[in-house]
């Protein structure tokens, strides 16, 4: 009796197996599929060929945080087309120049940024102005690197080299400014500057608050840390912590290297950290040289700020593209002197307010995390393409648990393409919903750290997740198209059927992705 039940028990057994385990799923084709395609998706990573879709991806990642609040530390006045219109001139002369930097000065601000080029004379007012940037030491002026077609422009010639900071920005070959340069060694041209003019700005804030940068021993990064007791430049503050209550102890700034995140082989010279920006548009209140000029300002909007003058008109060319301007198609272009003041902003708020700067994996942990999501992947939509085959081929009971779970990978798969194609141009490369949810639940998450003052921080596997989609589409016709060629036991092809598959999905993604565009 013992061994009449043992031997129909391991028959029952033989039999559910080959039905709900064996046969939906074989271990060896997965597990090809899943290598091959991390390996592919790694090697165009690793050219380079993914590189537009990162970043993009990751535009869209800081477009998905909630907007914070203007940084009440700063003030930014512009110079608008209307004010160069009712000057009648540009440049504007010495004399203007005199005149707004007097009417600054008198409201005492903290320090003063000179985003203008001031190498030339302008007459009338020239001594004047000379006289004027010499004489106070609260104005930071700007200069321009040299490279190989351009000696730079120079500053002005009665300001120190210790307020002076270059204006160059770090442009990416898209030409969107994601990064913030902060150092450089400086050449043979005309500017000698090695801090940036942001750099200056936010280091000569900080100095009042006790604050001073450092460099670590232990990384080589640039950090700001409190003043030792003694060099606090300010006797009426002799505890500085008591003033600042979210003020860490020190703060370090990574220095960004060339394959960090999105990038591959970027020119990462001088010292460059990524950019967070703080908003869209309103990272500090904005006054025109109109309204300062006539008086029209308060006294508490300037006192004890830092207070940059740059331009904002359509007529000069200072203006970037950002990782807002493809949401912004009528504004796309943000004003330097707003950029130098969103990187002045950033390091402030990392000091004063604990704000937390943008970090990403190291080489080893993307391709770690590239090859679980991909193998987790390829394995959901082997699962999704064997259910599909099972249910029409009788092999998948309708009691069944397993065929239950596949068939809700497949509405779930199928819901996610179709999706996937109404979403607005900036997502039409991702292939899935997924990458939806992932924006969606990380912006969420912002919100949430927010208001609960968590840490917040945004991860560089968000950023890879419009290529997963992308790949992972191609993975998923790949498998979805096992049933068409002569199969082993395991329903899945064999080598010369797979080798015609990976031809076949490689030309339905392309042409998806044409007919997308």
């Amino acid at each position: 009796m013992l061994a009449k039940f043992s031997s129909q028990f391991r028959d029952r057994l033989s039999n559910w197996r080959r039905r709900y385990i064996a046969a939906p799923i074989a271990l060896t084709p997965v597990l090809v599929a899943s290598i091959g395609v991390s390996v592919l998706l790694l090697g165009l990573r690793q050219f380079g060929k993914l590189e537009p879709l990162e970043l993009g991806a990751y535009d869209q990642m800081l477009r998905s945080r909630p907007t914070e609040k203007p940084d009440p530390r700063i003030l930014v006045v512009t110079v608008t087309e209307e004010d160069i219109q009712r000057v009648g001139k540009w440049p504007l002369s010495d004399a203007t120049m005199a005149n707004l930097l007097e009417k600054l000065q008198k409201y005492n601000p903290r320090v003063i940024g000179l985003d203008i080029y001031r190498d030339l004379a302008v007459q009338p007012g020239h001594q004047r102005l000379v006289t004027q940037l010499g004489k106070s030491d609260r104005i930071i002026t700007v200069c321009k690197t040299s490279d190989i077609n351009h000696s730079g422009v120079a500053p002005p010639s009665s300001v120190p080299q210790n307020r002076v900071g270059f204006s160059d920005l770090a442009v990416d070959s898209d030409g969107v400014i994601r990064r913030a340069l902060l150092f450089v060694t400086p050449g043979k041209g005309n500017c000698k500057a090695r801090f940036s003019f942001s750099f200056q700005l936010a280091s000569r804030y900080l100095a009042k608050e006790g604050i001073e940068s450092y460099k670590v021993k232990s990384s080589g990064y640039m950090g700001l840390r409190r003043m030792r007791e003694g060099e606090h430049p300010q006797s009426s503050i002799p505890n500085p912590k008591s003033q600042i209550p979210n003020l860490k102890s020190q703060v370090e700034f990574p220095r960004l290297n060339g394959d960090a995140g999105g990038y591959q082989g970027a020119d990462i010279g001088g010292y460059q950290i990524l950019l967070n920006y703080r908003s869209a548009q309103d990272v500090a209140q904005e006054v025109t040289l109109t309204q300062v000029l006539n008086d029209r300002v308060r006294p508490e909007w300037i006192r004890d700020r830092i207070v940059l003058i740059g331009v904002q008109a359509p007529s000069i060319d200072d203006a970037f593209y950002t990782p807002y301007s493809a949401v912004r198609p009528q504004d796309a272009k943000m004003p330097g002197v707003v950029v130098h003041a969103q990187v002045a902003s950033q390091i402030l708020s990392a000091v004063l307010d604990g704000r937390p700067l943008i970090w990403y994996w190291p080489w080893w942990g993307e391709i770690l995390d590239l090859g679980l999501g991909l193998s987790r992947w390829v394995w959901g939509r082997s699962a999704a393409a064997s259910s599909v085959a099972g249910a029409f081929r009788g092999r998948c009971d309708r009691s069944s648990g397993w065929c239950l779970l596949w068939f809700v990978d497949l509405l779930w798969m199928g819901a996610s393409s179709t999706t996937s194609h109404s979403v607005d141009n900036q997502w039409r490369n991702c292939g899935s919903l997924h990458l939806l949810q992932n924006v969606q639940a990380a912006a969420e998450n912002h919100k949430s750290l927010s208001r609960t003052g968590g840490d917040d921080r945004t991860f560089d596997n968000h950023a890879q997740a419009e290529s997963l989609g992308f790949i992972s589409h191609l993975a998923s016709i790949l498998i979805s198209h096992s049933s068409r060629f002569p199969t082993t036991r395991s329903r899945f092809p064999t080598t010369r059927a797979r080798a015609q598959l990976v031809f076949i999905a490689i030309g339905r993604t392309l042409q998806n992705q044409q007919n997308l565009g």
